[in-house]
């Protein structure tokens, strides 16, 4: 299945080379979408695992994709007032 989940990572990524305002409020976003997806998706899973390989595999893609997202979270949370403050655009 397609989406379009890749462009929004990719301006993410861009925009953290690039601090503005828009970083901070379009960051926590799309961080605390991801994490309601992500969880919902685990969630489905744990409801009715399936142990195959690629479903493990699919399952620990999706564990370290939701630690990402929360240090991404978390790391924008306590660099609010650098990013509001310092960075202007």
């Amino acid at each position: 299945m397609w989406d379009f989940w890749w462009v929004a990572h990719l301006w993410l990524g861009w925009s953290f080379l690039n601090i503005s305002n828009k970083t901070y409020y379009l960051g926590l976003l799309i961080c605390f979408l991801e994490l309601i997806i992500i969880i919902y998706k685990l969630y489905k899973f744990f409801i009715l695992p399936s142990w195959s390989i690629w479903d493990t595999n699919w399952m620990i893609n999706k564990v370290f994709v939701l630690i990402l997202f929360l240090l991404i979270s978390i790391i924008l949370i306590n660099n609010k007032g650098y990013i509001l403050r310092y960075n202007k655009k």
